[in-house]
């Protein structure tokens, strides 16, 4: 009994904890967002949603021809609630980034520097729990963006010149 309250007792404290790194998620999120939108860069691309509605359209009227013909429709079945899901966790998120963002601008007017974007970047990545996965995404965009730099940078290379020797160019 002992250790099943001991389990119980756990449970509630990493609950909370859980709780508590959540909502420094969402606030440092809002405080990224005032330094994308003081930067001239949009928080949340509108497109989204726009795109996502289009696609639910799209399998509405790939399902209205498949029952007309008779075809099976189980798969355009479950990607239309696939992304009707997708809609709706993005329109909650959303919201919550939208409050957050107008309760930050009520609090200091939204300036928020790089130092600042650094320092709560620096937080996310040593909390207990959510901490890890940060720092596994940032690490994945890191190697991206080294492959992506040394694929499409300028390579010098050598070519002959009129008197058999060589010239360097870009």
């Amino acid at each position: 009994m002992k250790a099943a309250q001991a389990v119980l007792a756990g449970l509630d404290m990493e609950q909370k904890e859980l709780e508590q790194e959540q909502a420094f998620v969402v606030r440092a999120s809002a405080r990224f967002a005032h330094f994308l939108q003081n930067n001239g860069i949009l928080a949340v691309n509108d497109g989204v949603e726009d795109y996502i509605t289009f696609q639910i359209q799209e399998q509405d009227d790939i399902i209205a021809e498949g029952r007309r013909k008779g075809v099976d429709l189980k798969v355009n079945l479950g990607l239309k609630e696939g992304l009707k899901s997708q809609l709706d966790f993005f329109s909650q998120e959303k919201k919550i980034l939208m409050e957050q963002l107008t309760k930050a601008n009520k609090e200091d007017g939204g300036g928020v520097s790089a130092a600042e974007v650094h320092t709560q970047m620096q937080k996310i990545m040593a909390l207990p729990h959510l901490g890890s996965f940060f720092k596994q995404a940032r690490k994945a965009h890191q190697d991206a963006e080294k492959i992506t730099r040394s694929s499409f940078q300028e390579q010098r290379v050598r070519t002959a010149n009129k008197k058999g020797g060589w010239w360097k160019c870009w």
